[in-house]
């Protein structure tokens, strides 16, 4: 792959969902990787454009505050994050893959 972060050379990459931005990151340096730039297949990039674009959906945006259903929700995303960790993982055997789990918070 091209350079894709500040780092030499990208080695490390961490699944995270975080809201408006691609599920990819460094794990080193932290850039969040442009999705449209790393070499997988299309429809893995197409379930990680979706997983990443549920992020967060177990939030109350009026009130700010989580559903009443959002561990369960977490919960599911999590173990998406995790079945996309290891598709990852076989189209990018070269590479060490991380996957962050996210939690219920108060916002």
């Amino acid at each position: 792959m091209e350079k894709l972060c500040a780092c030499s050379s990208l080695r490390e990459i961490k699944i995270e969902g975080d809201y408006g931005a691609d599920a990819l990151w460094c794990d080193v340096c932290g850039y969040n990787l442009d999705l449209a730039e790393i070499q997988i297949s299309p429809s893995l990039k197409e379930a990680f454009y979706d997983w990443a674009h549920a992020y967060g959906e177990w939030v109350d945006w009026d009130t700010e505050t989580p559903k009443s259903n959002a561990h369960e929700d977490v919960a599911r995303h999590n173990e998406t994050g995790q079945m996309l960790m290891k598709a990852l993982q076989k189209e990018l055997p070269d590479y060490e893959i991380f996957f962050k789990r996210a939690a219920v918070q108060p916002i």
